[in-house]
């Protein structure tokens, strides 16, 4: 089961389980999204102005790669590289998360936001199930301190330093965070929800993710 989570009018529109992909082609591959869904409660527009914008947070597909490779190249990180082969596998572990096929301590999630006007992928985030492994520990820096004492000078010194250390039991790690630049300060607030939508994803799916929850900042080049 996957996120979907419809934005317009500042507010969510809609939010449900996408049971499967049919699901989602029928609803919004069809020209169908353009009259909201049952249920769905929005703000009338005026005559002569037009509908409200619609965004939709999704699950990748295999099919997202062209577009997912644009949004990567304003970032190029080390989560989501701006490399076709990489986003390729990047989707296809995705595809097997969201299906239930690996262990789910291998699972790597990786949503879509979508502007259904333009039917263009215009921002992406990540979930990485288990970060640390047997097979791929988490490497880290611990930050501590280190005392010594000189009898013959009768000093006492205290040093931080840092120490090289592994996790093989690691936590759950978001990071993937990417949204195109004319779509960010949207009144809509798009990078908040696109980042929120990963914590409401993993309430849904608590036992799938573990208790600590990490993010590896990437520092300005």
């Amino acid at each position: 089961k996957a996120l979907l989570i419809c934005v317009a009018n500042h507010r969510f529109t809609t939010l449900r389980l996408l049971l499967n992909r049919f699901e989602y082609d029928r609803l919004f591959r069809t020209g169908s999204h353009a009259q909201p869904a049952a249920g769905t409660k929005l703000r009338r527009h005026g005559v002569g102005c037009p509908p409200p914008a619609m965004f939709l947070i999704r699950e990748s597909f295999e099919e997202d790669v062209d577009q997912i490779l644009e949004v990567a190249h304003h970032l190029d990180s080390v989560n989501l590289p701006a490399s076709r082969g990489h986003i390729e596998r990047i989707l296809a572990l995705s595809a097997a998360s969201f299906n239930e096929s690996i262990p789910t301590v291998e699972r790597e999630y990786l949503f879509v936001l979508e502007d259904l006007a333009t039917r263009r992928a215009i921002g992406t985030s990540m979930i990485h199930a288990q970060h640390g492994t047997r097979r791929s520990p988490h490497v880290f820096l611990q930050v501590l301190k280190e005392e010594r004492y000189s009898e013959t000078l009768d000093r006492y010194l205290v040093h931080q330093c840092l120490r090289l250390a592994y996790n093989y039991d690691g936590p759950t790690e978001i990071g993937g965070l990417i949204l195109l630049p004319e779509y960010r300060r949207h009144k809509e607030s798009l990078g908040k929800l696109l980042s929120y939508a990963r914590f409401l994803f993993i309430a849904m799916h608590r036992i799938l993710f573990r208790d600590q929850v990490i993010s590896e900042l990437m520092p300005p080049l």
